[in-house]
């Protein structure tokens, strides 16, 4: 393994040497039939004209099977990748099919880079399209009829993709009118819930005002009460001193006329 790890290999192939299971003995022909049938050979030949750059069949039709149609699938891997490289408007001379993968030369490889990065919806038009610009069915009625089909097939994806932008649309705009009711409805619940504040806070106003004035009239007839009743005190001492006085004098009329009757009795006494 240390040897093969100096030599940089691109693959690593095990090869079966002999059926007896015996160090250092080649059975010719049983190697280079593994050799032959792995495509191993094919594949080194390639390396060494200069197609370092390689994608596998595998690949690519897994990559582009949604894009392309079933009868186009249902082609030989190489026939299919074949037409694939048509969508880059790839050259015959650019590119080498092998056994189960197509090999690029080194300035090419960019090829692939540019076939992995297109839209899957444009490769069958591209196709279409390069096939007919390079000449490809002018004498060949099979191409032409394949042509025939892929159009059809692009057609039909053209109109699928519109009817499905009119459904994205048409929910797209159901979605943009609910979400306009969602927030109209937002808004008018905001709009009822600040006239509710409003209304609560004129009814506590007109509460307060309520109250306020009960307190005011409370005060006035607690007030009037008081005032009533230092004017009731005060005519009341008033009566008092009145009576009082009254009494004083009726005792002092009373003194005189005791002193005068007392004056005639003595006088009456003399004579």
């Amino acid at each position: 393994m240390r040897e093969i790890a100096t030599t940089h290999p691109y693959f690593v192939r095990c090869i079966k040497p002999n059926n007896s299971l015996k160090p250092v003995e080649f059975a010719t022909s049983m190697v280079l039939g593994q050799l032959e049938k792995s495509g191993t050979i094919e594949c080194v030949k390639l390396m060494q004209e200069g197609y370092p750059s390689r994608a596998p069949y595998e690949d690519l039709t897994h990559r582009f099977s949604s894009a392309l149609p079933d009868f186009m699938l249902a082609m030989q891997p190489q026939d299919f990748v074949q037409l694939l490289l048509l969508a880059c408007n790839c050259k015959q001379g650019d590119y080498q099919l092998g056994q189960d993968m197509v090999f690029f030369r080194s300035n090419k490889g960019g090829v692939l880079q540019e076939l992995m990065m297109m839209r899957k919806d444009d490769v069958a038009s591209k196709i279409v399209q390069n096939a007919r610009e390079s000449g490809l069915a002018n004498n060949d009625p099979q191409m032409v009829g394949f042509l025939e089909k892929l159009e059809s097939f692009v057609e039909q994806r053209k109109k699928e993709r519109l009817l499905a932008m009119e459904a994205f649309n048409g929910a797209m705009l159901a979605t943009l009118g609910l979400y306009k009711w969602i927030k109209w409805g937002e808004k008018q619940a905001l709009l009822d819930e600040e006239a509710a504040k409003k209304l609560q806070a004129i009814q506590r106003g007109k509460l307060a005002r309520v109250h306020a004035e009960q307190k005011k009239r409370q005060a006035r007839e607690k007030k009037a009460a008081e005032e009533a009743a230092i004017a009731a005190a005060k005519a009341a001492e008033e009566a008092a001193r009145l009576a009082e006085h009254s009494a004083s004098e009726e005792a002092a009329a009373a003194a005189e006329a005791a002193r005068q009757a007392h004056e005639a009795a003595a006088a009456a006494a003399k004579e």
